[in-house]
Parts: structure tokens; C-alpha cells; sequence
């Protein structure tokens, strides 16, 4: 079965131990990828810019709160 389309929406704060493993193992899918973080999480930010994928978007968080990402990325998509 092919699911064309697919976004799958991360949102992360302060996971710069984990981001990049976790990048990888869906970048084996043909996915977009959408990932909110909050403007100040530098160190999460530098891990994601490490992965090289065109489908992949950054979306800066404009509100506080784990909620907040969830509506900002499903917004987007």
C-alpha cells in the first residue's frame, strides 16, 4: 500500500540528544517532515540543520506549550 503525501509533524524542544536518530530512522520514508521548535532551542536547531532533506521544514514556534506546537504545525500542513 503507497501513501502519497504523508507529513509527519514533530515537535521538539530540547532534543538535541535525540533529534538526529530519530530524523534518520523516518528519512527511510518518503515523507515531509514538519518540526516545531521554539526560536531560543539553538542546539536542537544545529542537530536538525545536520540532516540533509529537502522535505524538511522548520517552523518556529510562536506560543508556549507542547499544545501549541501541535496547532502551529498541523496549521502549516
Amino acid at each position: 500500500m503507497m501513501i502519497d503525501n504523508l507529513t509527519v509533524l514533530i515537535p521538539a524542544k530540547q532534543e538535541k540528544e535525540s533529534i538526529k536518530k530519530l530524523l534518520k530512522e523516518i528519512l527511510i520514508f518518503d515523507v515531509n517532515i514538519i518540526i516545531v521548535i521554539p526560536k531560543n532551542d539553538y542546539e536542537t536547531l544545529k542537530q536538525i540543520k545536520e540532516i540533509n532533506y529537502n522535505k524538511l521544514k522548520i517552523i518556529f514556534q510562536k506560543k508556549n506549550g507542547f499544545g501549541n506546537a501541535i496547532i502551529e504545525g498541523i496549521e502549516e500542513i
